[in-house]
Order: C-alpha cells, then structure tokens, then sequence
C-alpha cells in the first residue's frame, strides 16, 4: 500500500448520509504505480497525462484535486469521470469547499464527489451543502459521531449548491 493510500485509508465512509461497509477505491501517490485493476483515484497531473490510456482501464478512474488545482481543468473530462476526489490536507483551508461548489454549480458535474484527509464532523453539513456526496474519515473517527455532524446546524444562513432555503429568504416583510 502506498504512502497515500495507507495515510488515508480504514476510516469509515459515508455515502448519502450513510456508513458503508466496503470502501473499493484506492487513492494511488503521485510517485506510486497504478495497479493495473481496481477502481483507483489519481492526482490531476496524471489524469492529464494518461487520460487516453486511464479510460480504457476497465475499473473506474477519479481524478484527485489537492486544495490549490483548478477544477476549470477538468471541464472538458467531467462526463467521463465518476468521482472527484477532494484531498483535504488542512482542515482550514477552505478551498476544497469552492472546488466542490464550483464542480456542481459552474460546471454542472452530476458525479459523486467525495473528500479525504482531514475531514472532521463539523464539516459534513457544510460540506454536503456545497455538493459533497462521499466523506471519507479519519481512522480514528467514529462514524456514529461524526454522523450528528449533518443535524447540527438547521438555520442556513446563505444560499449553496444544495439549493436549502436560507433564514433570509424566509422572512416576511411584516408592514
């Protein structure tokens, strides 16, 4: 197992609100070779330069953003891409929240997407309101807990990807 892909992987994944058992995806270093089977993620770097031969592989191929990649770089590739994977490498670096809005909302992406790396409780609402659909945790991150993370915020105070209806377009004008 590579230096990424045992850094990030074994912590529970959650999909739609829910803990999966099975995690088939390998997310494969940069210097690492791509094993020749299995659904694997890989950085964009390599996605841009061996997109011919990735979309012949019969497993699936996600491309891997790290914060500061563009995801304008893969408007043309969208429709051939299952999943986009969001690397957090920093739980406050908020960038990964753009790419994922701009991902839905720029680019119209109907894939899943999903985050790893430093992905904590108290991002899941919001990381599911700007169009995250798979969390990864950390291994040592209880999946019951982290759960709660959905419920905990039920005012929305601005307008996302998810299109939930904010405090503010919710007021009446009394006269």
């Amino acid at each position: 197992m590579d230096k990424l892909s045992s850094k990030l992987s074994g912590g529970a994944l959650v999909i739609d609100r829910k803990i999966v058992a099975e995690n088939d995806w390998v997310h494969v270093a940069t210097e690492d070779e791509i094993p020749s089977s299995g659904n694997v993620s890989i950085d964009l770097s390599r996605w841009q330069a061996n997109k011919d031969e990735l979309l012949t592989r019969e497993s699936q191929v996600a491309v891997r953003l790290d914060a500061s990649d563009e995801p304008s770089k893969l408007q043309d590739d969208l429709g051939n891409i299952p999943m986009i994977v969001l690397h957090i490498t920093n739980y406050v670096d908020g960038r990964c929240y753009t790419q994922a809005f701009w991902l839905r909302e720029r680019y119209g992406y109907a894939g899943d997407i999903r985050v790893i790396g430093e992905v904590y409780r108290d991002q899941l609402n919001f990381l599911e309101r700007v169009g995250v659909t798979q969390f990864e945790l950390a291994k040592d991150q209880d999946p019951q807990d982290a759960m709660n993370g959905f419920g905990e915020f039920t005012v929305l105070y601005q307008p996302s990807a998810d299109e939930g209806q904010n405090i503010f377009s919710r007021r009446r004008v009394i006269h």
